[in-house]
């Protein structure tokens, strides 16, 4: 049973993480158009998934069969919402889509952590395909440095320090 609490409090950090970071990256987007809206759509169909991930991840722990290809999966599907938030944001600021008033800075600090993502969910895919519990561990790692803030990400002055 331990699987399955496991495997849900990972999820749901996870999916906290994603609403933080979907308000850090749309509080500061002026406007959207139907591609942001399209992508965005995207994006939670991959997060509407995690359930069904995080159930094969759980059983597998719980068989403790299989898990190499569950930590995979699992992390593929993370690794896919980070792929979106950065296609997202790269719309959102090469589209001149961002609130003028946020900072260069800002715009690439955000951008930075957004694509740190896909490297740390990346990594932690490969080693889960060789050492699972590894890769899980990697991957849950990643939480409490996403709940960081990130530095200048409300402009200039803001003493945000993440």
């Amino acid at each position: 049973m331990w699987s399955s609490y496991l495997a849900y409090a990972l999820s749901f950090l996870l999916i906290g993480q994603v609403w933080v970071n979907h308000h850090v990256m749309f509080d500061r987007a002026r406007h959207v158009d139907r591609q942001v809206l399209f992508l965005n759509t995207l994006l939670l169909m991959v997060i509407a998934f995690l359930p069904f991930s995080t159930s094969l991840l759980a059983g597998a722990l719980r068989a403790e069969a299989g898990l190499g290809t569950a930590v995979v999966f699992y992390g593929t599907t993370l690794w896919t919402a980070a792929a979106l938030f950065n296609v997202i944001w790269a719309h959102l600021r090469r589209g001149g889509l961002l609130d003028p008033d946020l900072g260069p800075l800002a715009v690439r600090s955000i951008g930075r952590r957004f694509a740190l993502a896909l490297g740390w969910i990346g990594s932690g895919i490969i080693v889960g395909a060789f050492v699972p519990i590894a890769g899980v561990v990697i991957i849950a790692a990643f939480l409490p440095a996403y709940y960081l803030p990130i530095r200048g990400e409300y402009g200039a002055g803001d003493g945000a320090t993440g």
